[in-house]
């Protein structure tokens, strides 16, 4: 069985959104994955990146992001 740990994908969420909203946005990604540690999206031209710490998702920048 293969479980999906990583997921990086590109969202137009569009306007100016507080870390906070998009930490909310990756929190309501992950519901129905619960394996996955690490979530990272583009934004137009930013990129966001999350992971699990202690079950709980914080953001995180791309040096601590999953290194493939």
């Amino acid at each position: 069985m293969v479980s999906l740990r990583v997921f990086v994908t590109e969202f137009l969420i569009g306007g100016d959104r507080s870390e906070e909203e998009h930490l909310q946005f990756i929190k309501q990604l992950s519901n129905q994955a619960p394996q996955l540690e690490y979530l990272a999206f583009a934004n137009y031209e930013n990129f966001y990146y999350g992971k699990r710490v202690g079950g709980e998702w914080v953001l995180c920048d791309e040096s601590e992001f999953v290194d493939f």
